[in-house]
């Protein structure tokens, strides 16, 4: 098979793998080349806790298993029941002992203790991934994406609520609309002052990855601020 691979961890080929025994053993995944960077630009430490705040099918939060090395504790959250089925059902199949999928509301749902990193990889618009998904242009609407953008607000609110002192938050979309990136962090950066980007990443859609946006911030102590 005829493979290249990307940042030691995206492998592209021109033959579909979904039948391989890889796939069928869980040594590879699915995932879009874009998506992938989720993981790579969060980077954890090992031994530390993630919440993943809208996890399902689960790729992101099995990738960040694997940077832990199975350490530590990943929350991997979703609102359908289904979805829930289907991050466990994937990390079972990965051999993934960290990740604890839970059926929660990431706009409501409450947790005991803070996290070290908070992933808010939000429902949106999709118009990034539309090259497989065409039937998104002849659905979404201004008050559609209206009503998304009040959904992304209220779920990271909800989420900053349960960040450790100094935690990380990685803010992601698979949409290029301005007003669900770029413009939203700037408005949040308005509202909480104490957040600085650390990495900010845009990628338009191609024929080899999707359209997405990824930010990571971080909460700075006065310490920070100072220095």
């Amino acid at each position: 098979i005829d493979y290249q691979i990307i940042d030691d961890v995206i492998l592209i080929t021109k033959e579909n793998l979904i039948n391989d025994e890889l796939f069928k053993n869980g040594l590879i995944v699915a995932q879009d080349a874009s998506s992938i960077k989720v993981g790579l630009v969060l980077n954890p430490n090992i031994n530390t806790s993630i919440l993943d705040m809208c996890s399902a099918p689960g790729s992101k939060a099995m990738h960040l298993a694997a940077i832990l090395n199975n350490t530590g504790k990943i929350i991997a959250c979703d609102i359908y029941e289904h979805k829930v089925k289907l991050i466990e059902e994937n990390a079972q199949k990965l051999g993934v002992t960290n990740v604890v999928a839970k059926l929660l509301d990431g706009k409501n749902s409450s947790f005991e203790k803070p996290f070290d990193y908070i992933l808010m990889d939000v429902p949106c618009s999709g118009l990034g991934v539309l090259n497989h998904k065409p039937d998104i242009k002849y659905q979404m609407t201004i008050e559609k994406i209206n009503g998304i953008k009040k959904d992304q607000e209220q779920i990271v609110e909800n989420g900053l609520k349960y960040l450790k002192k100094g935690g990380i938050v990685l803010y992601s979309t698979c949409t290029i609309n301005k007003d669900e990136n770029e413009l939203f962090i700037e408005k949040l950066l308005r509202k909480h002052p104490n957040f600085k980007i650390l990495e900010e990443l845009k990628y338009l859609p191609t024929s080899t990855n999707d359209g997405f946006y990824i930010c990571k911030l971080k909460e700075t102590t006065n310490e920070e601020w100072y220095l």
